[in-house]
């Protein structure tokens, strides 16, 4: 588990899982990470397989995730060896101005042939969309009137029933497209 990060600035990805077995990724805050200054960047998060021989294949959940303005993809699940399991989850992540200018890989990238399970996601142009308290000061919690708020799905049987703060993470209508309110 990887979860309840806030990781700002970089120029390598914000979270990077290479691993075997079930990874869950909740709660992270990623913001200006992959700004590597290359043509392409690097991606707010980044996931690819790495098979080792009797060892689970990879499978992941990334669920309720803020990346902003990461140097290339939003999430990027690469499966360069072909070995990722057959389904992964990306629930109620917000994924504001990501650096690829592609409108297939720019907010959520699913490559060679993994495949996705995706809902209550929210992709946004830029920061100004996004409803965010208060950038300037590095505050990316949502603001009531935050495109991203009750727009998500419940993910409580994965065991995620708590935001970034601590706070129950069904205290609107419905979840959050963000780790925390």
């Amino acid at each position: 588990k990887v979860y309840n990060n806030y990781v700002n600035r970089g120029t390598g990805p914000g979270l990077m899982i290479l691993g075997v077995g079930h990874i869950m990724a909740y709660n992270n805050v990623i913001v200006n990470c992959g700004q590597d200054s290359s043509a392409q960047g690097q991606d707010g998060i980044f996931i690819d397989d790495r098979p080792l021989t009797g060892y689970p294949a990879l499978d992941v959940n990334v669920t309720n995730n803020t990346v902003v303005s990461p140097g290339r993809s939003g999430i990027r699940l690469e499966n360069t060896h072909g070995t990722i399991v057959a389904v992964n989850e990306f629930h109620n992540n917000l994924i504001v101005n990501p650096g690829s200018t592609s409108s297939t890989d720019a907010y959520l990238s699913i490559r060679n042939g993994a495949l996705d399970n995706s809902s209550g996601n929210s992709y946004l142009a830029n920061s100004s969309q996004a409803g965010f308290y208060n950038v300037a000061s590095d505050d990316y919690h949502l603001t009531s009137g935050s495109p991203g708020v009750d727009i998500g799905v419940d993910v409580s049987s994965w065991g995620i029933v708590q935001d970034k703060d601590g706070n129950n993470r069904m205290a609107g209508t419905k979840t959050d497209a963000a780790p925390g309110e």
